[in-house]
Protein backbone atom coordinates (compact mmCIF):
# COMPACT_ATOMS: atom_id res chain seq x y z
CA UNK A 1 0.00 0.00 0.00
CA UNK A 2 1.60 3.02 -1.14
CA UNK A 3 1.13 6.06 1.63
CA UNK A 4 0.61 8.33 -0.89
CA UNK A 5 -1.16 7.33 -3.61
CA UNK A 6 -0.80 10.40 -5.84
CA UNK A 7 3.02 9.36 -5.74
CA UNK A 8 4.54 12.52 -4.18
CA UNK A 9 8.01 11.81 -4.22
CA UNK A 10 9.77 12.66 -0.85
CA UNK A 11 13.29 13.36 0.09
CA UNK A 12 14.84 11.04 2.67
CA UNK A 13 14.76 14.21 5.66
CA UNK A 14 11.08 15.00 4.48
CA UNK A 15 10.65 11.59 5.00
CA UNK A 16 12.24 10.92 8.67
CA UNK A 17 10.27 14.18 9.83
CA UNK A 18 6.47 12.64 8.38
CA UNK A 19 7.56 8.70 9.78
CA UNK A 20 7.95 10.23 13.19
CA UNK A 21 4.59 11.42 13.68
CA UNK A 22 2.94 8.13 12.22
CA UNK A 23 1.08 5.62 14.25
CA UNK A 24 2.30 2.54 11.77
CA UNK A 25 5.58 1.73 10.29
CA UNK A 26 6.39 2.97 6.75
CA UNK A 27 9.14 1.72 4.58
CA UNK A 28 10.71 4.69 2.32
CA UNK A 29 12.02 3.39 -0.98
CA UNK A 30 13.65 5.72 -3.72
CA UNK A 31 11.47 8.51 -2.94
CA UNK A 32 8.01 6.49 -2.32
CA UNK A 33 6.27 5.36 0.64
CA UNK A 34 4.95 2.26 1.61
CA UNK A 35 2.86 1.04 4.31
CA UNK A 36 4.67 -1.87 5.82
CA UNK A 37 2.61 -5.36 7.24
CA UNK A 38 1.81 -5.22 10.90
CA UNK A 39 2.94 -8.40 13.09
CA UNK A 40 -0.12 -10.62 11.40
CA UNK A 41 0.02 -12.88 8.54
CA UNK A 42 -3.09 -12.49 6.33
CA UNK A 43 -2.27 -13.91 3.49
CA UNK A 44 -0.25 -16.98 1.64
CA UNK A 45 0.09 -18.42 -1.69
CA UNK A 46 0.98 -21.74 -2.23
CA UNK A 47 2.49 -22.20 -5.80
CA UNK A 48 1.58 -25.35 -7.84
CA UNK A 49 4.70 -27.30 -9.39
CA UNK A 50 3.23 -29.92 -11.58
CA UNK A 51 0.64 -27.62 -13.26
CA UNK A 52 -0.54 -24.13 -13.71
CA UNK A 53 -2.23 -23.38 -10.34
CA UNK A 54 -1.66 -21.74 -7.16
CA UNK A 55 -3.72 -21.74 -4.08
CA UNK A 56 -4.37 -18.27 -1.73
CA UNK A 57 -4.91 -18.71 2.25
CA UNK A 58 -6.59 -15.34 3.56
CA UNK A 59 -7.95 -15.08 7.03
CA UNK A 60 -10.87 -14.04 7.59
CA UNK A 61 -13.03 -12.08 10.05
CA UNK A 62 -13.46 -15.07 12.66
CA UNK A 63 -9.63 -15.70 12.50
CA UNK A 64 -9.93 -18.73 10.19
CA UNK A 65 -8.02 -19.32 7.21
CA UNK A 66 -10.35 -19.63 3.60
CA UNK A 67 -8.62 -21.66 0.44
CA UNK A 68 -9.31 -19.38 -2.44
CA UNK A 69 -7.66 -21.44 -5.40
CA UNK A 70 -6.61 -19.91 -8.71
CA UNK A 71 -6.09 -22.23 -12.35
CA UNK A 72 -4.96 -21.56 -16.06
CA UNK A 73 -6.74 -18.27 -17.30
CA UNK A 74 -7.72 -16.92 -14.19
CA UNK A 75 -6.31 -13.31 -12.33
CA UNK A 76 -4.81 -13.52 -8.77
CA UNK A 77 -5.84 -11.19 -6.00
CA UNK A 78 -3.85 -10.48 -3.01
CA UNK A 79 -5.91 -8.63 -0.94
CA UNK A 80 -3.65 -8.13 1.44
CA UNK A 81 -1.81 -5.53 -1.60
CA UNK A 82 -4.82 -4.92 -3.31
CA UNK A 83 -2.88 -6.50 -6.29
CA UNK A 84 -3.97 -8.23 -9.24
CA UNK A 85 -2.46 -10.35 -11.78
CA UNK A 86 -2.59 -12.88 -14.62
CA UNK A 87 -1.52 -16.59 -13.06
CA UNK A 88 0.57 -16.92 -16.34
CA UNK A 89 2.83 -14.35 -14.82
CA UNK A 90 4.06 -16.66 -12.07
CA UNK A 91 4.85 -18.99 -14.51
CA UNK A 92 6.20 -16.99 -17.29
CA UNK A 93 9.48 -19.29 -17.97
CA UNK A 94 8.18 -22.61 -16.34
CA UNK A 95 7.99 -25.45 -18.67
CA UNK A 96 6.42 -28.21 -17.18
CA UNK A 97 7.22 -31.91 -17.74
CA UNK A 98 4.85 -34.10 -18.76
CA UNK A 99 4.65 -38.02 -17.34
CA UNK A 100 5.12 -39.17 -20.64
CA UNK A 101 8.77 -37.04 -21.04
CA UNK A 102 9.98 -38.02 -17.59
CA UNK A 103 9.51 -41.44 -18.22
CA UNK A 104 10.97 -41.26 -21.64
CA UNK A 105 14.11 -39.47 -19.86
CA UNK A 106 14.23 -42.65 -17.35
CA UNK A 107 14.39 -45.36 -20.19
CA UNK A 108 16.74 -43.65 -22.53
CA UNK A 109 19.04 -43.29 -19.32
CA UNK A 110 18.40 -47.19 -18.39
CA UNK A 111 19.52 -47.68 -21.93
CA UNK A 112 22.58 -45.70 -22.36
Amino acid sequence: MVASPDRNYMSPQEYLEWEERQEIKYEYIDGEVFAMTGETLQEYVLIDAEKIGLDCFRLNDRGLWELHPYEEGDEVHLTSADFHFPISLVYEDVQFVGKTNRRGAEDAERRE
